[in-house]
């Protein structure tokens, strides 16, 4: 089970953790199984990604989604494929992708072992413009 990630409602900080939706309210839960105790966080839901399951060059997590991470390559053109697991909104004049799980505009493949997480599509919006 891939764990997600959002801002919560009381502070504007990043939780990581497991997503429910609980009497009509959006939470991440800091264990699957801890659904009516402490560690229960009320997100904003425009900030939500899930991780993708897969690692840039530093070993970090890639989280895809409305919260998605922005990552840059280290290579000027990816090869392109059908990799349909993830969908990634691919920029190539700038080398940086938007991480997501919306209808892509392309579908490619993509190597994550060859990029690096700069930011993500709430904190830094202003890493998509165009340099």
């Amino acid at each position: 089970m891939r764990k997600y990630r959002a801002k919560r409602v009381d502070n504007n900080e990043w939780v990581e953790g497991w997503y429910c939706t609980w009497q009509g309210i959006e939470y991440i839960f800091d264990s699957p199984w801890n659904l009516y105790h402490k560690g229960r966080y009320e997100i904003r839901p425009e900030t939500i990604a899930q991780d993708t399951g897969k690692l840039d060059k530093n070993d970090k997590p890639i989280f895809g989604g409305k919260g998605g991470d922005i990552v840059e390559y280290d290579v000027t053109v990816p090869i392109w494929d059908d990799d349909k697991e993830i969908v990634i909104e691919h920029r190539p004049e700038t080398r940086r992708d938007l991480i997501t799980y919306e209808a892509p505009k392309f579908v490619f493949r993509w190597y994550p072992e060859k990029c690096i997480i700069i930011g993500n599509a709430i904190d830094n919006p202003e890493l998509l413009e165009d340099k």
